[in-house]
């Protein structure tokens, strides 16, 4: 899935696509038409976007409805800090519920 094809799914802006994968608008532009490649933490955030659309359809409202507040929120860096809580939160979670299991 390319970026034309990823913003459309997303129904999202240029620029807002540009924040939640660590872009500027301009380099989103050069991927779109095809002068340029995406790279670095960028190429990997598209895919992992790309993957889940791909795989979680019936998801795609939802993780719609979530990038749109991850990009009113300050985009890739408020993500990725609400990811690595979630995580964290998890892995408290299952230490708590081993914990338990082994009393």
């Amino acid at each position: 899935m390319n970026t034309i094809e990823l913003r459309a799914r997303l129904q999202i802006t240029q620029k807002e696509f540009a924040r939640l994968v660590g872009a500027d608008v301009r380099s989103v532009a050069r991927w779109e038409a095809s002068t340029a490649k995406p790279c670095g933490s960028s190429r990997m955030v598209i895919a992992v976007f790309a993957y889940f659309l791909e795989n979680r359809p019936e998801l795609e409202a939802e993780f719609r409805a979530l990038l749109t507040g991850y990009v009113r929120l300050g985009g890739l860096a408020f993500m990725l800090a609400d990811l690595m809580n979630r995580l964290l939160a998890d892995g408290e979670e299952r230490k708590s519920d081993h914990m338990k299991k082994d009393a």
